[in-house]
């Protein structure tokens, strides 16, 4: 007589790697502060769809269709001089001597040989001083500014050290008597920006395997930097030449863009992989021979200043150079987030 039949488990179908990352990258649910930090992100990928327009040679459109001509050509120095302003009046305001930093940082852009070293030095000094400040809320933001400053120096050792310090200080104590969980939140997006240096600091190195698995950390931590994440290692598979991959990030893009500026910008970058090198040779068989181009490398641009209560001076942000995007002032708490000093509102 036959016993009884043993209960078999149905057998998980297998997965394919493209099912598992379509999981990956899938949507979650944002808290407010993620949604306002996904509003950031979008308003940053509209800047480098700009920058990258007239890098790359296209015919740009208007993105930002209601701001005056005259906002787009206003230069960076009224932001600085009125930080410096600050910091003069109050000599123990950090908030002031960080963004004093950060604007040196952005000035730079626009110098060039010793007048651009000059500007970079005074950086550091200023940053030094706020990084020095073990209690400072803006301490975190210095140490990622001050990473910067080793990238565009090529001192990579120093940049490592800074970002090295900027995690362990995203991993210290909560405070007492604060909320575990806002802070924790506001730590997330430390780390976040913290690692996105870390992947710059890696393509500088050349090191692009490297930088990928870097961000593969910041969109598991940070949801609202998918889309960004997902152009990043295209570009970085395309400086890699596997085209294949590329592409496959930019499906991952297309599915996920959530607004006009998102979709055109992988459509732009889906043809620059698909377009032969303007001086592409004749292969043997007639055609061209195919290549992929060389997009710009991962941003080293610094999370948006530390947001601040001060009033601000008449002049509102120009927009930014191609080198980093225009920081964006933000309301929210500063100490937990490494947005940089918040530039004055208009």
């Amino acid at each position: 007589m036959p016993g009884p039949r043993r209960a078999t488990r149905a057998r998980r179908p297998s997965r394919s790697r493209r099912e598992i990352e379509e999981e990956r990258f899938a949507p979650k649910p944002l808290t407010p502060r993620e949604r306002f930090r996904n509003t950031v992100i979008h308003a940053g990928v509209a800047v480098l769809l700009f920058a990258f327009l007239l890098t790359s040679g296209i015919v740009c459109v208007n993105l930002n269709q209601d701001q005056s001509q005259g906002q787009q050509e206003l230069p960076k120095q009224s932001e600085l001089s009125y930080w410096r302003e600050q910091a003069a009046k109050d000599p123990a305001n950090m908030e002031a001597i960080a963004n004093v930093g950060h604007f040196l940082i952005e000035e730079s852009f626009n110098k060039q040989g010793e007048e651009q070293k000059k500007a970079l030095e005074e950086a550091e000094q200023n940053l030094a001083r706020v990084t020095s400040m073990v209690d400072s809320p803006q301490r975190s933001f210095a140490m990622q500014e001050m990473a910067r400053v080793k990238l565009l120096k090529k001192d990579y050792a120093g940049a490592q050290a800074q970002i090295d310090e900027a995690l362990k200080h995203a991993d210290r104590p909560v405070p007492p008597g604060e909320d575990a969980t806002s802070v924790e939140e506001g730590r997330k997006a430390e780390r976040a920006s913290v690692y996105r240096l870390q992947a710059s600091l890696f393509v500088e190195q050349g090191k692009q395997r490297e930088a990928l698995a870097v961000l593969d950390k910041v969109a598991e931590i940070s949801p609202a930097s998918v889309m960004q994440v997902l152009f990043q290692k295209a570009d970085l598979y395309a400086q890699l030449g596997e085209k294949d991959r590329a592409l496959a990030q930019l499906d991952l893009a297309q599915k996920f863009a959530g607004t006009d500026q998102e979709r055109m910008m992988v459509m732009i970058l889906r043809q620059q992989l698909m377009a032969p090198p303007p001086s592409a040779s004749p292969s043997p068989g007639g055609a061209e021979a195919e290549a992929l181009p060389g997009p710009a490398p991962v941003s080293t641009a610094s999370p948006a200043p530390v947001a601040t209560t001060t009033p601000a001076p008449v002049n509102p942000a120009p927009l930014p150079t191609s080198a980093s995007p225009t920081p964006v002032a933000t309301t929210s708490p500063a100490p937990a987030s490494p947005t940089p000093v918040a530039s004055p509102s208009p």
